[in-house]
């Protein structure tokens, strides 16, 4: 019996959350880190995790929408295929389709009431 496991770059997706200015805050990475939905930083540029599925980043996309997350700045999520993501060098936009782009959510910065 043959053990194997089929890893498709085209299966596996990412959450990529790119600040609107200036780079992403470790307070944020800290904060996505303890809901257990975040897990890299990547030069500080953007924060990024990865998930077997589309459909399952999409349901955590969801989530931290749902759960009203405070964030202390604006970010731009993406969700890219793992084939994307391994070209990732800095500049994301050459990377994304124009769906991708056009279902792009934003992610807005809570104020403390």
């Amino acid at each position: 019996m043959k053990n194997s496991i089929n890893l498709s770059p085209f299966k596996i997706h990412w959450i990529v959350l790119v600040p609107d200015f200036g780079i992403a805050t470790k307070a944020d990475e800290r904060r996505l880190w303890s809901y257990n939905l975040f897990s890299r930083s990547f030069n500080n540029t953007v924060l990024a995790t990865h998930y077997p599925t589309k459909e399952r980043a999409v349901e955590v996309l969801n989530k931290l929408i749902d759960d009203d997350i405070r964030l202390s700045k604006d970010y731009t999520a993406y969700i890219i295929s793992d084939r994307q993501f391994g070209k990732y060098s800095g500049d994301l936009s050459s990377l994304l389709t124009q769906k991708q782009k056009d279902d792009a959510i934003k992610l807005m910065r809570k104020i403390a009431e």
